[in-house]
């Protein structure tokens, strides 16, 4: 109920005379803050109604104490720590054991989620996650779909309608999808509509005044399958830009013997789930520092990690410290391992450093933080023990802005102790712990004057076996050390290693360059200055040891982080550096300085991540000529890049930077420009006004000359190539925003080639894409390009601009749709396969256009609306991504982060595009690009997104299906015997990691000799039964040994045996075949029929697959049927027989 504005008031109405002529208001709870929901239910087992209430980020009920609804006492379920905007809550009993249970959808973090009852009063509540990866997550329905007496459910999210399947005690869900994409369907219920006997769904659609519903077990004509497979995986992000690396850590996530990387750094998602996401990489080929970019979801911005086994089960587990909670990421194992989030607090005021180790001696790994601002302190959390650890926080000590933290045995009593930098106080501070089971820490000043101390570490600098502090304070622009003379208690030397560093920041110890000595490592910058530098100290050995400096970079970055990581396990670490704020710099997230070995290396830095700054673009070609597919991305703040592919030991990419002279590039394209066989690139920088060509000089590994074609392109927006003026060599087209100009560069030929500018047109109102093809079937190179207008002023449109053939050709334009709100993405494709181009385009009003070619010498292009109801599409690809023969459609959407593909569902026109969401969390997508990453024949999907910066791809999971055979029947047979026939081979063509199919359908016919269908009715008496049998993996029909499937009793003139789903006879896991024999066995009387010869036949087209677990099936390869036959019948006993007339003879 709303009261003054707020959603407060959880109510109910009386139905005080039975009639519903009168009602009694009754309040249950006055002060219930932003109510969402309410559902009536008996959650405490004693007969009578209670009630449930959803509020933002909590589950609670009300007991109805007196059984009168007059008065009630509030209980909680559940209190969300993140997000947890309920949108729903129903109750139910999901686990069938009597008790009523809770279902809940939470829109901020994407859960649907049900709550054990577990005491069966309501006193005890233990949370299940179904999915936390709903868009939106919305209306629930709680019924028995499937008719096996447990509780499935119904729900509504952002971009899809599903059913959830019940194992039966709610330890499994099975999602089925009822609709993709479902436009304003608000709620659904479920009944027997049609009385049939299964339940149907119904539901409403408010903005479309509509009630729809759907038939179960089958679906109405205008909507797609009812759960088809997921045509495309998405893989580990190609690059990706984390902003505000506070910190870098490295651990064994995986559990392979190899050192990971951590980055504390964060990437925004924009999508409706409203998270972070944690950096990691993966180490998959250590001797060569190569990785895999994963990603583990988290609700702050992480300024600190750690990593430890925080619950002791011997995986390593993440801990972030974020401004104002500490949370700790668990390990649940897997290849490659997932993570589960816990916050153990969120009141921080500024967390600024996190440290794990055992503080109190009880095996377990306790936390401790320093947190600047408000609650100025450093505190410790003491983990229970337990497998689902629980932690107490004890106050080690007030301290005045304390930047680091670290724990070591600093006063050699075997209790770890606590040393900080605390900023305010100037100070290095040794926290000694009197070894109790909750340890007390007691503050000794080891420096009062390290001028803003900021960082500090533990080692045994010199060998004496005790524990040395270094530390690195800003104001004084010092890194010392504090020498332990192993007293107790310690006393401490300060020994300067360096004070003329601009801004020191942290340090660390390892020895660099593998002489058993422990060498310094240190960073420096500052945010106000902008500059940072990484550089190493060598430890020279002596007594006291002094310290040598060697630079690594000077890294252009403000606040630079480095760690020292072995990633290769051979004793010489390699540097890694990460950058606080790449983003506004323009520097790579995270570079890696190799070590070569030697006595002084220098660490050459190469990026690893984060050069996808403002992706904006993207393409794939060649460039290395290694015969796979390389993306190439132009960015708006990272200038050009381009990512080599390599496939061993895993599919990876570098990152190949090839020019940032320009770094706002807008678009690109890869052709080859100058005709010696290698693919070059151009590319327009929109902010530099240039037109540009980058030259692949062919090397392995290629370098890229840029040759400027023009540098008074004024906003520059995007290029294409082809051969408009037919002289066999590459020319350019490019729009122009502010100037209203489409125009294109003449390729000469020559070596190198010059482009000569031509204008087509400067009368385009903010063109932006612009595509070529022959749309009037007169052998030349056409343009269509799309005017975005300008500020709501004046409106969009698209043309295209009709070639004349000339030398060189002029172009007449010609108005295809005016007005349009925002016209951007164009394409060019034979989408109804007619032989004639047709065109694609996008506007921001959220519309996605196909205009149909009419195939007149002077095409008219008919409009058909392949969506509406996008938030500000942008790109428009075309391909055929479902290998089916004719092109699908790909587009990506800016402002809902969503990627979907149309299917082509008919030919010819008019055509029909079915919506198939890839997805609705790819977070401020731009360019897409359909190509084969993996070479495997089948498309997939690059993906470019501006905001924060991501080039990432997905593999297209779809293959075909093969089925063939050999005729394997003997040339005659016996009457009443029985034989294999036919040995039929199905194969899944596909890769390891495509979808697994099952077979659904597979059609024999009986023919006579002549391959003509015998009748229905004379079947049954030639053939007595047909069985289907699986191969044991002899390759030979052997009746004991192989296992029969199918069996046809009595046999028609069409045989054609079914499958259910998850049937495992059937089964077949990618790239694998699978042999299958029919037996036909002829009735006793089949040599006194007519049919004397038959044939067994293999209907291929009548035979089905499917995606295992899904309702769509793979596309069949192209063959023949296999024919059994003839096959001659003989006598019972193998005699040849005739049929006889009767003659009367005459005496």
């Amino acid at each position: 109920n709303n009261i003054a504005g707020n959603v407060k008031d959880i109510s109910w109405w009386e139905n005080s005379n039975g009639d519903a002529s009168a009602w009694t208001h009754h309040t249950v709870d006055p002060d219930f803050a932003n109510a969402h929901s309410v559902y009536p239910a008996d959650f405490d087992g004693d007969q009578d109604i209670d009630i449930l209430g959803s509020g933002t980020g909590r589950l609670n009920w009300w007991e109805n104490s007196n059984g009168a609804g007059t008065v009630w006492q509030m209980r909680s379920i559940v209190t969300f720590t993140v997000g947890g905007h309920n949108t729903t809550a129903v109750a139910a009993d999901v686990n069938g054991d009597g008790n009523t249970d809770v279902i809940s959808s939470s829109y901020d973090d994407a859960t649907l989620a049900w709550h054990e009852n577990q005491d069966g009063v309501g006193g005890s509540w233990q949370t299940r996650v179904i999915s936390d990866q709903l868009t939106a997550a919305g209306f629930i329905t709680p019924i028995d779909l499937d008719a096996d007496s447990d509780t499935d459910l119904l729900n509504i999210n952002g971009r899809q309608i599903m059913w959830w399947e019940n194992s039966g005690n709610g330890g499994s869900w099975t999602p089925h999808v009822v609709e993709q994409a479902p436009p304003d369907k608000t709620s659904i219920s479920a009944a027997d509509l049609d009385n049939d006997s299964d339940l149907d769904i119904v539901g409403v659609a408010p903005q479309q005044n509509s009630i729809f519903w759907w038939e179960a077990n089958g679906a109405p004509e205008n909507l797609p399958p009812p759960n088809p497979a997921p045509l495309l995986a998405e893989q580990p992000p190609i690059d990706l830009n984390p902003d505000n690396i506070y910190d870098l850590a490295a651990a064994d996530l995986d559990n392979d013997g190899d050192q990971d990387l951590i980055a504390s750094g964060y990437v925004y998602d924009y999508s409706p789930a409203a998270n972070h996401q944690l950096v990691w990489l993966e180490n998959i080929d250590p001797a060569n520092n190569r990785f895999l970019i994963r990603t583990t979801y988290i609700s702050i911005e992480a300024v600190d990690v750690f990593a430890a086994d925080v619950d002791g089960d011997g995986r390593t587990d993440i801990i972030s410290l974020g401004r104002n909670s500490l949370n700790w990421h668990e390990n649940l194992g897997g290849a490659p391992p997932t993570f589960a989030y816990h916050t153990i607090t969120n009141t921080l005021s500024t967390g600024t450093a996190v440290f794990a180790a055992d503080l109190d001696g009880n095996g377990a790994i306790d936390i401790a933080i320093a947190e600047r601002d408000i609650n100025n302190k450093i505190t410790w959390f003491q983990n229970n023990g337990s497998s689902a650890p629980a932690f107490t926080a004890h106050t080690v000590a007030a301290a005045n802005y304390p930047l680091d933290i670290y724990a070591a045995d600093a006063n050699g009593d075997s209790n770890l102790d606590l040393i900080t930098a605390n900023y305010d106080d100037n100070a290095i501070v040794l926290y000694e712990n009197d070894g109790s089971a909750t340890p007390s820490f007691t503050a000794r000043v080891i420096d009062n004057s390290a001028v803003r101390a900021s960082g500090v570490y533990a080692a045994d600098f010199d060998g004496d076996t005790d524990t040395d502090i270094l530390a690195a304070s800003r104001g004084d622009n010092t890194i010392a050390w504090y020498e332990n003379d192993g007293a107790q208690p310690p006393g401490f030397t300060y020994r300067i290693i360096t004070n003329t560093l601009s801004v020191p920041r942290k340090v660390q110890v390892t020895d660099l360059n593998h002489d058993g000595r422990l060498d310094v490592l240190a960073t420096t910058g500052d945010s106000v200055m902008g500059d940072g530098e990484v550089l190493w100290f060598a430890n020279d050995g002596a007594q006291p040891p002094g310290f040598a400096a060697h630079p690594i970079a000077d890294t252009q970055n403000i606040d630079p982080v480095g760690i020292a990581v072995d990633f290769s396990g051979n004793g010489r670490p390699q540097i890694v550096v990460g950058s606080l704020d790449n983003y506004q710099n323009k520097r790579p997230g995270i570079q890696i300085g190799v070590n070569d070995g030697s006595a002084a290396p220098a660490f050459p830095l190469r990026p690893v991540l984060g050069m996808a700054k403002g992706s904006h673009d993207i393409q794939a070609a060649d460039l290395d000529n290694d015969g796979d597919l390389d993306p190439i991305v132009a960015t708006l703040y990272d200038g050009l890049n381009w990512y080599p592919q390599e496939t061993m030991p895993a599919r990876h990419f570098l990152i190949q930077p090839v020019s940032s002279a320009s770094l706002t590039n807008h678009a690109v394209f890869p052709a080859d420009l100058d005709g010696d066989g290698d693919t070059d690139f151009a590319a327009a920088a929109y902010a530099d006004d240039t037109i540009a060509w980058y030259e692949n000089d062919g090397n392995v590994p290629p370098a890229f000359a840029s040759h400027v074609i023009s540098d008074t392109a004024v906003t520059a927006k995007y290029v294409h190539v082809d051969d408009l003026d037919g002289d066999q060599d590459l020319d350019i087209i490019a729009t122009l925003k502010n100037p209203n100009t489409l125009l294109w560069f003449a390729n000469d030929g020559g070596s190198p080639p010059i482009f000569t500018s031509r204008v087509i047109s400067d009368t385009i109102i903010g063109p932006r894409s612009v595509y070529t093809g022959d749309l009037d079937n007169d052998g030349d190179r056409d343009i269509v390009t799309a005017s975005f207008g300008y500020d709501n002023a004046v409106a969009g449109a698209v043309y295209w601009f009709e070639n004349d053939g000339a030398t060189p050709p002029s172009f007449t334009p010609h108005t295809l749709v005016s007005p349009v709100a925002g016209a951007h993405g164009t394409f060019i494709a034979d989408l109804d396969d007619d032989g004639n181009a047709d065109i694609l385009y996008t506007s921001v009003d959220g519309s996605v256009v196909w205009l149909e070619n009419n195939g007149q010498p002077d095409p008219i292009f008919i409009p058909h609306s392949l969506e509406l109801d996008l938030e500000r599409p942008l790109f428009v690809k075309a391909a055929d991504m479902d290998g089916d023969g004719d092109m699908d459609v790909l587009v990506s959407s800016r402002n809902d982060n969503t990627i979907a593909w149309y299917e082509n569902t008919e030919r010819p026109s008019p055509n029909k595009f079915v919506q198939r969401l890839i997805t609705d969390r790819e977070s401020k997508v731009m360019g897409i690009h359909p190509a084969d990453i993996d070479g495997d024949n089948d498309p997939d999907l690059l993906v470019a997104s501006i905001n924060p910066g991501k080039v990432g791809w997905w593999r297209n999971q779809y293959a075909p299906w093969q089925i063939g055979g050999a005729a394997i029947a003997p040339a005659a047979l016996n009457a009443g015997q029985s034989t294999a026939v036919l040995r039929l081979n199905v194969t899944h063509t596909g890769q390891p990691a495509d979808l697994p199919h099952e077979l659904a359908a597979i059609a024999f016919r009986l023919e006579d000799a002549a391959m003509q269908p015998v009748p229905d009715t004379a079947v049954s008496t030639i053939l007595s039964e047909i069985s289907l049998y699986l191969d044991d993996g002899s390759g030979n029909f052997e009746a004991g040994n192989d296992a029969q499937i199918a069996t046809a009793v009595p046999v028609t003139a069409t045989v054609t045996f079914t499958f259910a789903p998850n049937d495992p006879p059937v089964y077949l896991p990618p790239g694998q075949t699978r042999v299958y024999f029919v037996i036909a066995t002829l009735s006793n009387n089949a040599h006194q029929q007519p049919w004397r010869d038959i044939r067994l036949t293999h209907l291929r087209q009548a035979s089905q697959s499917r995606y295992a677990g899904y309702d769509n099936a793979p596309r069949l390869l192209p063959g023949a049927d296999v024919s059994a036959g003839p096959i001659h019948i003989l006598s019972p006993d193998g005699w040849e027989t005739a049929l006889y007339l009767p003659v009367l003879l005459k005496p």
